[in-house]
């Protein structure tokens, strides 16, 4: 019996099958689908001082480490100081290896940047786009989210480019 004749029901965050006679089709959670959106409406349009921003394309976290890394990327790439990053705020901790359960809270480890879908992660000065370009080819390879770069346009009327 094919799959497409069984209707599906959604009931507690699943996909349950029906009818009785298919009962060898397994539920699936709905989360498991995939849900990549194309394109992603930036939260932060203004950019006022800066010709080139990094936005994210997806929800994830950032390590104040790997921001730094990404940092000093596009510094050496691009041969400017004038750009502007997110901050890493939010503590993490850890247990140290081999203690035992219990004891209360570890301590902290290390600090993360909650990054939200269409957020800007850096802004920066370039001379040209294949600097910048290349600046972002760089910090893909870093950065453990999907990104894309966005360059101002001359006037406020037009809207922002993508590449």
């Amino acid at each position: 019996m094919a799959a497409s004749s069984c209707r599906f029901a959604l009931k507690f965050g699943r996909l349950k099958c029906l009818n009785t006679a298919n009962t060898w089709l397994t539920t699936r959670l709905l989360s498991s689908l995939p849900k990549e959106s194309q394109h992603v409406a930036p939260r932060y349009d203004f950019v006022d001082k800066y010709d080139f921003a990094i936005y994210a394309r997806g929800p994830g976290s950032l390590k104040a480490k790997t921001i730094e890394a990404a940092r000093i990327s596009i510094v050496r790439k691009t041969k400017t100081r004038q750009m502007w990053k997110i901050e890493a705020t939010t503590p993490v901790t850890k247990k140290p290896l081999g203690s035992r359960m219990g004891k209360g809270q570890g301590k902290v480890d290390h600090y993360v940047a909650e990054v939200k879908e269409g957020q800007v992660v850096f802004q920066f000065n370039c001379e040209n786009e294949t600097q910048a370009s290349e600046a972002f080819r760089l910090v893909t390879f870093l950065l453990p989210m999907k990104l894309y770069l966005r360059k101002r346009p001359p006037t406020n009327k037009i809207l922002w480019t993508e590449f």
